[in-house]
Formats: C-alpha cells, sequence, structure tokens
C-alpha cells in the first residue's frame, strides 16, 4: 500500500499458492501519526489458529517461537532484490533491461503486455488463476513486482521479493 506521494506505506508476504499473507511490515508512525515516515516500522507475522487450537497466554510465555515467526521471515532472507512500481513504470524498466540484455526481446515483450493487461484490467483478464499468478511471478523473477495503488512513475525500488 502506498500513500500519494508514492512512498510506500505496507508490505505484506504471501503465500504462493492461496495468497494467504503471512507476514506483513508497516509504517505504524504513519498509521498512528506519531513519528515521520521510515522511523517507527511495525513486523508482524500473521500467524492465524483456529480459535479452538490457540495457546493461552501463559503457555505461549513459556514458549519457543522460532518456528512460527522464523518461517514468515524466510522470504526475506532467501529473496532477490525486486523493485515495486507502478503500472506505468514498468515498459520503461523492463525496455532498459531488454536494452541491457538482461532480457531477450521475446521475453521482454511478452512481461510488457503482462504489465500493460494487468496493469489495465487486474488478475481477471486471464481467465485461470494459475496463470494470472504465473504471470505476476514471471514479472517479479525478472526483478519487477507491479503494484497498481502506487502513483503514475512511482517506484519502491530494492524492496526483497515477495514471492
Amino acid at each position: 500500500m502506498a500513500q500519494s506521494d508514492g512512498t510506500v506505506r505496507a508490505v505484506s508476504v504471501k503465500t504462493a499458492k492461496r495468497h494467504v499473507t503471512i507476514f506483513r511490515a508497516y509504517d505504524k508512525g504513519i498509521e498512528s501519526g506519531s513519528h515521520p515516515a521510515g522511523e517507527r516500522i511495525r513486523f508482524e507475522a500473521q500467524n492465524r489458529v483456529p480459535s479452538t487450537t490457540r495457546a493461552t497466554a501463559e503457555s505461549l510465555a513459556i514458549t519457543d517461537l522460532q518456528h512460527n515467526f522464523g518461517r514468515s521471515l524466510e522470504p526475506f532472507m532467501l529473496g532477490s532484490e525486486v523493485t515495486v512500481m507502478s503500472t506505468d513504470s514498468v515498459v520503461e524498466v523492463l525496455a532498459r533491461k531488454i536494452s541491457e540484455g538482461e532480457l531477450t526481446p521475446q521475453v521482454g515483450a511478452r512481461l510488457i503486455g503482462d504489465a500493460v493487461l494487468l496493469g489495465t484490467y487486474g488478475r481477471a483478464i486471464y481467465t485461470d488463476d494459475r496463470m494470472s499468478q504465473r504471470r505476476v511471478k514471471a514479472l517479479r523473477d525478472a526483478g519487477v513486482a507491479v503494484d497498481d495503488q502506487l502513483p503514475p512513475g512511482s517506484t519502491g525500488a530494492g524492496h526483497p521479493a515477495l514471492a
């Protein structure tokens, strides 16, 4: 999620298959109005357990939570660099990657087409959910992640891959 000036406010890590949020980071200072942007970042593991299997506060106090929280941080440790950007910025970045030889013209053209379709029509343009997931993943693998909530021309360069 981004502010109107293009500042990234929140980032979520979602599972590849079901797109369940397992971790999020957001700017608590902006949310509460207590601090300037970037000074109070909150990291949250999203561990949703059924109420019938929830632990009590007493048992959590003596539990080693490394397993629960470590899996949420794994994508940050293993991920490659990705630039999160508005759909308007994708064409320029992918064209540069083609001209520098990072992408073949054929792959670059397909990715540009996917980015434009996704930016204009969203994932619904693809009739199959798996196809839309593959298209979004191909863009991330090329080093870009499209966020249609970012204002035109804005980027959030250098975020870890959220694949």
